[in-house]
This record gives structure tokens, C-alpha cells and sequence, in this order.
């Protein structure tokens, strides 16, 4: 769904004409995720290609940007 910001996505649920790799699974709570995403830019005069990724969480129903970094003690 767009809005003023951009696009919300939402888990298992891939938007209007985007494909996805992998099927949606349960979430476990406290699993470290990586999501990214790919494509192209629909502007009139070039099509320039993107992409993006991060570790995230998933806790108390919200995801949770973490350090990609492994955690050395």
C-alpha cells in the first residue's frame, strides 16, 4: 500500500507486481533476520537499478533494526 512516505510492507504479503525468492514462514521471536530487496526505478527517463538489506529482529510484534556486525564479547 503507498502513502505520503513510501511503501509499507508487510510480512508474507508481497505488494502489486513484486516477486518473491523465498515463501513467508512463521517468525520465530528473538531470530535474527537479514531482508533485502532489488529492482529498478520507474522514472520516465532511465530505469536505474537499486538495492537494499539489513539484519533485523523480530520482538513484541515489531521488527528491530540490529548491528550486521557479529557480537564478539
Amino acid at each position: 500500500m503507498a502513502n505520503a512516505v513510501g511503501w509499507k510492507v508487510v510480512y508474507g504479503q508481497a505488494p502489486a507486481g513484486f516477486e518473491t525468492a523465498v515463501a513467508a514462514s512463521p517468525l520465530r521471536a528473538g531470530v535474527r533476520y537479514y531482508v533485502s530487496a532489488s529492482g529498478r526505478t520507474g522514472g520516465p527517463l532511465t530505469r536505474v537499478p537499486w538495492m537494499g538489506g539489513g539484519d533485523y529482529i523480530f520482538e513484541d510484534g515489531a521488527w528491530r533494526p540490529v548491528d550486521p556486525r557479529p557480537h564478539i564479547p
